[in-house]
């Protein structure tokens, strides 16, 4: 009976240790799991860049570009240093933003080498503010300027008229016009008018007929004819009319169409 109750000890002893040791090594596996959460956890996943930090970047990046092209520059002589920086900046995909803000500062500013550097960057950086300032030298009291002036805007045109980029604005032209003098230069950009849709060049022309210098109102009134198929008009009246007759049945001939 003494040896019965022996071993009833030794095996509850026996199941108290099992117990406590299972209980151990369950909570060893809930902590292992805690663990593995905490370390997973966002606390400790590495943060995305945000947006306004790639923007620091980037401006740092420009800012440091800028510096080494002044030090680049520094070596040459003073008169020469903006002319340089804006031919560096136009071989910097990144940086053509920086290279307008220059070459209008030259425009309007600088010395006629500067300006006439302003106006070949003007033609390879394209777009409205490359024409406005192009047309704004027309006039610069300087032959080689204004011829510059004219060279690159007749390109910005024929570009935009083989890329359909819709640059030059009624206002534009109108502002063009005013500023020509010479009878030839005035031909060839009512020529290159006449390139545009009849959307486009039928309006600057009706407004240039107005125009209280005859020789532009007669240019105009007779490119007007020659987009009415050689009609002859004497007035501008007389071609408003007749044009807006031909929108009219224009517009009817294609609401047909789609009907």
């Amino acid at each position: 009976m003494q040896t019965d109750k022996k071993q009833v000890t030794f095996f509850g002893v026996l199941a108290l240790v099992l117990l406590l040791a299972v209980s151990i090594i369950l909570m060893d596996g809930r902590g292992g799991k805690e663990n593995v959460v905490e370390e997973v956890s966002p606390k400790n996943i590495p943060v995305q860049a945000s947006a306004e930090s790639i923007a620091d970047k980037k401006e740092e990046a420009r800012s440091e570009k800028m510096k080494e092209i002044s030090l680049r520059v520094e070596h040459f002589p003073k008169e020469r240093h903006n002319s340089l920086r804006l031919l560096a900046l136009m071989d910097e995909e990144d940086m053509h933003d920086e290279a307008r803000e220059l070459a209008h500062k030259m425009a309007l500013e600088g010395t006629p080498e500067e300006k006439a550097d302003a106006l070949t960057a003007f033609g390879w950086l394209g777009g409205k503010d490359a024409v406005e300032a192009s047309i704004g030298m027309l006039k610069a009291g300087d032959e080689y300027l204004e011829r510059r002036a004219t060279d690159v805007l007749s390109h910005l045109i024929q570009e935009d008229l083989m890329r359909d980029e819709d640059l030059m604005t009624k206002e534009m032209w109108q502002s063009l016009f005013n500023q020509l003098q010479d009878d030839t230069e005035i031909e060839s950009y009512m020529v290159l008018l006449g390139g545009y849709s009849n959307e486009t060049s039928v309006p600057v022309l009706l407004e240039l007929a107005k125009s209280e210098r005859k020789e532009l109102g007669d240019k105009a009134l007779e490119h007007l004819g020659s987009i009415a198929y050689g009609e002859e008009f004497s007035t501008r009246e007389e071609a408003e009319k007749w044009f807006k007759d031909f929108f009219e049945k224009e517009a009817n001939k294609n609401r047909q169409t789609q009907e």
